[in-house]
């Protein structure tokens, strides 16, 4: 994975202790220095920025982030859509398909499945 946005030193620790929904993916709000406030941010491994719900980039700039924590919506969101993730996975090229066979009734044999996309699982972050 190649992350854009790391969050400053100061909050890493604290974002590492957040409840997760998804191993290793945490929602949280942020405060800026100005005041603002934004909601939905998704922090993975308690160290990238990597979403936030309605913004197809970080509407900030990662300096500006007076503070992050976690709101009771955030512990219990209950809409994964509208996330626009910025980084890139680094997927495993799906192997050229196959020729069906005649006698496989024309479905695709087993190995031309392309490899899923990578995903949060339980351990994604290693150890803290």
């Amino acid at each position: 994975m190649i992350f854009k946005y790391r969050l400053p030193d100061t909050l890493i620790r604290k974002a590492s202790t957040f409840r997760e929904f998804a191993a290793g993916g945490a929602q949280a709000t942020f405060k800026l220095k100005d005041g603002s406030i934004y909601k939905d941010g998704l922090i993975a491994c308690g160290t990238w920025i990597i979403a936030m719900k309605g913004h197809a980039d970080l509407p900030f700039a990662v300096e500006d982030i007076e503070d992050v924590w976690q709101t009771r919506e955030d512990t219990w969101h209950s809409q994964p859509c509208d996330w626009f993730f910025w980084d890139k996975f680094n997927e495993p090229q799906a192997p050229p398909a196959r020729a069906t066979s005649a006698n496989s009734g024309g479905r695709a044999r087993p190995g031309n499945v392309p490899a899923p996309r990578p995903s949060f699982h339980r351990g994604a972050c290693g150890p803290r």
